[in-house]
């Protein structure tokens, strides 16, 4: 789908923090199978995964009441909006 510059849109990755210049689906398979995005995917994770410690720390054992506890997936998997990489 071409904007209106008649450029195609490039494509933004949230755990890197840059546009990929060639963002056809090939371009980014490459990009999301490189060392250097996944690094920073574990990165994003580990300090989610700190944050949410810390914020459990500040709550009574067991978390909120009637709260579920679960932890998000990785980006392409359904049912997570909001998450880097996906629609929603």
């Amino acid at each position: 789908e071409r904007g209106a510059s008649g450029a195609m849109p490039r494509f933004y990755c949230d755990y890197c923090e840059i546009f990929l210049t060639h963002s056809s689906v090939g371009g980014r398979r490459q990009h999301n199978s490189g060392r250097k995005h996944i690094m920073n995917v574990i990165d994003y994770y580990a300090k989610f995964q700190l944050q949410l410690r810390e914020q459990a720390g500040a709550l009574p054992a067991g978390g909120l009441p009637g709260q579920p506890q679960y932890m998000p997936g990785m980006p392409g998997m359904p049912g997570m909006p909001g998450m880097p990489g996906m629609p929603g």
